[in-house]
């Protein structure tokens, strides 16, 4: 429970309490954690941490937020660190005059705790500022608040899973895009030690060139889990990029990592792949992971880069292959592109909006990987998509309300089938409802189960 206090007689005073679902030193510990204050950014907020130091006394935090087309720099300093107590943040540079956020964790029964978190702010330019903006950062930090606390419980579920043994050695195969920014800073805080495998050498621990073949991956090498992100984004260019380079891109990428894996002393003891739920074609049903392959090219290539790690499935390790539905985020995917559209009144609906659309939230995808790594019941095939069915009609009047803008424009089918290539038009056109089976068999809950929930949770509550 969320519990929003907002004091009248400290108008500059804005405290939240909410109940954590494990006890006092485990909450604790878990801010003390790899990459934790990260992962309490809200998807929604443009912010790039250029060093955290942690949160014992002294430490610094430096960020660099956007704001439209301005940037602005803030230097974090916390104080008034107790182990298992409390810690504070002072803004020793930033926008606003004054900026002091405290943490402070009490125990409540046996089993959960509490945390107060309370911000003593003072806006800029006198009363001014004041009157300006007072009702925009409350509506703000409600907003960033519901969202923190939300992921901090679940995470703190994980963090807490008696199933958890030890921390993992992780290997990430594309970790620089949308979905892995996202995932990295969730299996860090969870004690993890991660290594990213990227062509861009100043962005990884690791560097490859798939089409050259190189790859920075020694024979003795130990890693627990491997999770391969990598290939051609299909999104990136919907009117440009081909069938073929999507292909050769990722199945070039999953042949070199397989071979690597193979020659390695110590072999991993899960791999799980970033398939698509487009694997199953166009179906007016729902489809289960028992569902064969579809006959639409874009399937047929599903198919195959799934087959591509047949050789290295064993006794000894497990591969799932993570059938995802469109994946929710400001920071990349569909939503990257209709935000700004929306926004400025552009809004545009379907003609014929039939199409079934499998879709999951970001953080419903990380925590389902965060389940899959825990449940070693769990390999094969496994759907990752809301089990509430939708179609590409109502998903864009649900975010047109979301964003209280409406879908002015509708998009003749004819046209849009012009403007896309191959691969983009069959997943428009003949996608499927992938029901997520082995997921909700195993125990596992999705936090936005519906579309409102879902977009609220991505793109932030305003009040």
């Amino acid at each position: 429970m969320l519990e929003i206090f907002q004091l009248t007689l400290r108008p500059n005073y804005f405290r939240v309490k909410t109940a954590l679902p494990t006890d006092v030193d485990t909450a604790f510990r878990w801010h003390e954690q790899s990459k934790a204050f990260e992962r309490l950014l809200p998807t929604w907020e443009d912010i790039e941490i250029l060093s955290d130091e942690g949160i014992t006394n002294g430490s610094r935090v430096a960020l660099n937020i956007k704001l439209g087309p301005f940037n602005r720099y803030w230097r974090i300093r916390r104080l008034n660190y107790f182990e298992s107590r409390q810690f504070s943040e002072h803004m020793e540079k930033g926008s606003f005059k004054h900026w002091r956020y405290r943490h402070v964790f009490r125990k409540g029964d046996d089993v959960t705790s509490v945390m107060k978190d309370s911000i003593d702010y003072m806006l800029p330019f006198g009363s001014t500022g004041f009157i300006l903006g007072k009702k925009y950062v409350t509506n703000r930090l409600k907003s960033i608040f519901r969202y923190r606390h939300e992921v901090l419980k679940r995470d703190l579920e994980f963090y807490s899973d008696k199933r958890r043994e030890k921390p993992l050695n992780i290997l990430i195969a594309g970790g620089t895009g949308f979905i892995g920014k996202a995932l990295i800073p969730f299996l860090a805080s969870q004690g993890n030690k991660i290594t990213v495998l990227s062509r861009q050498p100043e962005l990884s621990s690791r560097h490859w060139q798939p089409s050259k073949g190189v790859i920075d991956i020694k024979p003795n090498d130990k890693f627990d889990v491997v999770i391969n992100l990598a290939g051609e984004n299909i999104q990136k260019n919907w009117t440009s990029i081909s069938s073929d380079k999507i292909k050769s891109s990722r199945l070039q990428s999953i042949t070199l990592l397989r071979e690597t894996l193979l020659k390695l002393e110590t072999p991993p003891e899960i791999i799980i792949n970033a398939s698509s739920a487009g694997y199953y074609g166009h179906l007016n049903g729902m489809a289960e992971e028992a569902n064969p392959c579809g006959d639409t090219n874009y399937a047929k290539m599903c198919n195959e880069l799934e087959e591509a790690w047949d050789p290295i499935q064993s006794a000894t390790t497990r591969v799932i292959h993570l059938r995802m539905g469109a994946v929710l985020s400001p920071k990349g995917g569909l939503l990257k592109k209709l935000v700004p559209l929306f926004k400025y009144g552009l809004g545009t609906r379907l003609e014929k909006g039939k199409q079934p659309f499998s879709w999951v939230s970001i953080n419903d995808l990380i925590w389902s990987i965060g389940h899959c790594l825990l449940e070693k019941d769990i390999s094969g095939p496994v759907n990752c998509a809301s089990a509430e069915p939708t179609t590409i009609g109502e998903f864009s009047d649900i975010y047109a309300q979301h964003a209280k803008h409406s879908a002015v424009f509708k998009c003749p089918t004819p046209l849009l089938r012009c403007t896309l290539n191959k691969t983009t038009k069959e997943m428009f056109f003949q996608g499927t409802h992938a029901h997520p089976k082995k997921l909700l068999g195993s125990g596992f809950y999705f936090s936005t189960p519906d579309l409102p929930s879902a977009l609220d949770h991505v793109l932030g509550k305003f009040y």
